[in-house]
């Protein structure tokens, strides 16, 4: 798991604070699934009673789940509604209108770990 959601909207609710403004889980987050076939008919009848000027999404094919179940209760993205991703994976690239996505260097960060294991297994120096 990529993004770790629970650091993410402790992040959002220190952000908030910091700004003097209160975050309230159970009126801005939603728990959704991973897959696309099980979240967009979740975000589907959602959308029909909701509507937000914002949506930040773990990742892109939730924000695209986001997307197209706004779209299709007549929500105009991104006019009316922002919608942001995670990754920028080809769904950010494939979806219409254009997906803003957070880009995240997985593979570089995944070699840096892998470098730093090896310098431990190997007892040698590095900077922490």
């Amino acid at each position: 798991n990529l993004i770790r959601t629970q650091e993410l909207i402790e992040g959002f609710e220190e952000a908030y604070s910091c700004h003097g403004l209160s975050f309230d889980r159970s009126k801005q987050v939603i728990q959704t699934s991973t897959h696309y076939e099980r979240s967009y008919p979740q975000f589907y009848e959602y959308f029909k009673n909701h509507k937000h000027d914002l949506v930040i999404s773990g990742y892109d094919k939730e924000a695209v789940a986001v997307v197209n179940a706004a779209m299709d209760n007549n929500i105009s993205v991104p006019s009316e509604m922002e919608v942001i991703g995670m990754m920028n994976t080809s769904y950010a690239l494939i979806c219409r209108p254009a997906l803003t996505s957070v880009y995240v260097p997985v593979y570089d960060m995944g070699a840096i770990a892998l470098r730093l294991l090896t310098k431990i297994l190997n007892n040698e120096e590095y900077h922490k």
